[in-house]
């Protein structure tokens, strides 16, 4: 019995030895911190822009009757610039009296709800909704005379910076999508043409001019309002389909340029890091870690600044460069890494790999809203084009393998229910999950 005594706690003094070899290696590993290093070229900011009149008109649309809604978008934003933020609810005294936005209704329809079935069959429903709403419509209108979108940037870079308020442009949006249905209802042709033209107007400035994620993602959930609206003024009046398929033409140019957002985002990260490392509480935030603050309190070992901003620099130019390659080649790898299970723990800079490995599985969601704001656009100007052409129902999908698309694309679009309905698989598909936006499109043809 003495001896296995003797060989257990032989068995504990080499394990507690070899545990202090790993602890004090991991320690050397982790006591020097990395040099500081420039910024990569690829992910330094454009110059920054002062803001253009459409977007202060976007920001103040909601504004009292009788006001500005420039000079009220340039004073909400100059407020957001102060510190401590100020309160920006619907209570707060500078709020009280503005124009209230769209409620639930059919211009507000969203998946998995079929939205060219509500959008062309519900014309109370959407004149009741539009009838409160002529002020901002009068203002929306307005805004387009100068159709230029370019946002300012916030002083700070950081998760605390001031976002750009959307509800302007999400408004306007349906309202010029609520205009067009009621005219294609009424069969005023060019009222409806006018409407659908001003909402393409108005997405085509968000979407060359935003360089915020939250502003490609809006643009993003836009883009399919307006798709949803052309489909159903199609359903409505067949004979229009040439005249909307401008409405459905290619984006402007960088609208699918996912290096954009990636840039302000290595921007956002990085501030936010920076910031973090001044104030420890900030790290514990950021990723509900106690361990973190404590090493950050303590200069402690297995939390190096700059080694984490190097290796933040290192993920974003990774990211930065696929994007150049194309929207295509920084979805297929953001899917790819998706599907993996997630990053064992660093040897180095544990706790720093920490902040840099915790957003990684998310930004293949961001892709795919990108890409299917193309392949939704692709499928309406198809859908359209095979009603201007007459294409038989049952030629339909034959008619689909002779329009020169990438096989990339055309396995996701089908004709459907013998050539009546055109469905697409969004990207959104290959994702996990049960968000609506997962299910395929389909667009249900008037032939």
């Amino acid at each position: 019995m003495a001896a296995v005594w003797r060989g257990v706690k032989m068995g504990l003094v080499g394990l507690v030895a070899l545990l202090t070899v790993l602890a004090l290696a991991w320690g050397a590993s982790n006591a020097v911190d990395d040099a500081p290093q420039p910024e990569p070229d690829l992910l330094r900011l454009p110059p920054a822009s002062a803001g253009s009149r459409l977007f202060f008109q976007l920001q103040g649309v909601m504004a009292a009757p009788g006001e500005s809604p420039e000079a009220v978008g340039r004073q909400d934003w100059q407020r957001l610039q102060t510190l401590p933020p100020p309160d920006l609810s619907a209570s707060a005294p500078m709020f009280v009296g503005r124009l209230d936005g769209f409620k639930a209704g059919p211009l507000s329809c969203l998946p998995p709800e079929d939205c060219q079935q509500r959008l062309s069959s519900a014309p109370e429903a959407i004149a009741q909704q539009l009838q409160p709403m002529a002020l901002l419509g009068e203002r929306c209108q307005a805004a387009l005379a100068e159709a230029r979108y370019e946002e300012p940037r916030a002083p700070v870079m950081n998760l605390n910076a001031p976002l750009p308020s959307f509800q302007g442009a999400v408004n306007c949006a349906k309202w010029f999508k609520g205009q067009a249905l009621l005219a294609a209802q009424a069969g005023d042709r060019a009222r409806a043409l006018s409407q659908m033209a001003s909402s393409r107007q108005l997405l085509d400035a968000l979407l060359a001019g935003t360089e915020s994620l939250i502003g490609k993602m809006i643009a993003a959930a836009l883009v399919r309002g307006h798709l949803d609206a052309v489909t159903a003024v199609g359903l409505l009046r067949p004979a229009w389909a040439a005249d909307l398929a401008p409405m459905a033409a290619a984006w402007p140019a960088g609208a699918l340029d996912a290096k954009r957002w990636i840039v302000t985002e290595h921007a956002f990260s990085l501030g936010t890091v920076d910031a973090a490392f001044k104030n420890c509480g900030e790290l514990e935030g950021l990723v509900g870690d106690r361990l973190l603050w404590l090493a950050c309190k303590t200069a402690g070992i297995g939390l190096l600044p700059h080694a984490t901003r190097h290796a933040l620099d290192d993920f974003w130019l990774q990211e930065a460069q696929r994007a150049q390659q194309g929207l295509d080649t920084a979805l297929d790898h953001a899917l790819a890494v998706a599907s993996q299970p997630a990053p064992s723990l660093a040897w180095r800079n544990t706790l720093g790999m920490r902040l840099v490995d915790v957003a990684r599985p998310a930004w293949a969601t961001y892709y795919a809203r990108q890409a299917d704001m193309e392949l939704q656009r692709q499928a309406v100007a198809l859908f359209l084009a095979a009603q201007v052409q007459q294409v038989p129902a049952a030629d339909r999908n034959a008619w689909l393998d002779r329009q020169g698309l990438t096989a990339r694309v055309r396995s996701r679009l089908n004709w459907e229910e013998g050539g009546q309905v055109l469905q697409a698989r969004p990207w959104q598909a290959e994702l996990p999950g049960t968000d609506p936006r997962r299910n395929p499109w389909r667009m249900r043809a008037a032939l």
